[in-house]
């Protein structure tokens, strides 16, 4: 499983590339859980920078606060608002707990306070 670790502090790591290595290189990044946020984060920044349509749909909460950390992380506002805004999306009393906890976490208070109103 993986474990969540402050942006600031997450590493991003690569092997060290061998003239005889074959193959796809795997890139690791300490704090996030799936393949698909750095999907997400890829398209925004060839997509979504370029000026083109871009839609952002994270298929769990865990890949949007995934997002969220990214987005902190690279200093992409835009992508960061964009999480931001997901967080309220599908609100109910089964997860309003969980998205007022990511709201502390990643210093959303205006959207904290819209949550609990």
């Amino acid at each position: 499983a993986a474990q969540a670790v402050p942006a600031e502090t997450a590493p991003v790591t690569a092997p060290e590339v061998l003239p005889e290595a074959k193959g796809p290189l795997k890139l690791e990044v300490a704090g996030i859980s799936s393949s698909e946020s750095f999907k997400i984060l890829l398209s925004y920044l060839y997509v979504a920078c370029a000026g083109a349509a871009w839609e952002y749909a994270p298929a769990t909460f865990e890949v949007n606060k995934d997002i969220l950390r990214l987005a902190r992380h690279f200093g992409l506002g835009q992508l960061h608002e964009h999480a931001a805004r997901s967080l309220a999306k599908g609100l109910h009393t089964g997860n309003v707990v969980q998205r007022l906890v990511t709201c502390e976490e990643f210093g959303l208070g205006k959207l904290r306070e819209k949550i609990l109103e």
